[in-house]
């Protein structure tokens, strides 16, 4: 497997940082897989993809990466546009998890959208909370748009738009005292379901 770090794609791109014309960039920190091809700005990515973003952590079978013209000041590379496909897989910073078949995000925009392909579903488990308890909550449907927003504890999913049987599970609350500062992985996100 290879591993290409921040260090060698930040050697792409030496003109004016679209920071400076407020398009704000967030910056990437590792790529993984199996086979890398790098065609002009353009990064293909093939095989047990793994990308490491400011928004989290992204799996998936094939991912394309749209590299700015130009790089950040401080030398970090930065992403305009990620495609991925098969077995998508995105671990946010904020805790919230999501799985799909394709996905795209736009990161200048800071919006995504994902698709599931029958009989599967397009899975999005985050957490709502009132001043006693966590609920997870999981939306589910054919297809997710919405705006991907930095929050106090990370980037995560906001004004989302769900279609194709969608539907939304509040799942057993979980005490404040006793809820995950971070929960990222579904083995820590109760499966009794609540009436709603």
């Amino acid at each position: 497997m290879r591993s290409y770090c921040l260090c060698l794609l930040a050697l792409v791109g030496h003109l004016l940082p679209l920071e400076s014309v407020g398009i704000p960039l967030l910056p990437l920190q590792q790529v993984e897989a199996e086979h890398v091809d790098l065609e002009g700005k353009t990064l293909h990515l093939v095989g047990h993809v793994k990308v490491i973003h400011e928004i989290g952590v992204l799996h998936c079978d094939e991912g394309t990466l749209m590299l700015p013209q130009e790089k950040k000041d401080d030398g970090a590379m930065a992403v305009n546009t990620l495609f991925l496909k098969g077995n998508v897989v995105i671990d946010f910073s904020d805790g919230s998890h999501l799985m799909a078949d394709e996905g795209e995000i736009d990161c200048q925009a800071l919006e995504g959208t994902f698709i599931a392909h029958p009989p599967t579903k397009v899975t999005y488990t985050s957490f709502a909370t009132n001043e006693h308890q966590k609920i997870p909550v999981r939306a589910t449907g054919r297809a997710l748009k919405a705006k991907i927003t930095k929050t106090p504890l990370g980037y995560s999913l906001t004004s989302m738009r769900g279609e194709g049987a969608v539907n939304i599970e509040y799942l057993r609350p979980i005490p404040l005292a006793h809820a995950p500062h971070e929960t990222s992985d579904e083995q820590s996100v109760p499966t009794e379901e609540k009436s709603t």
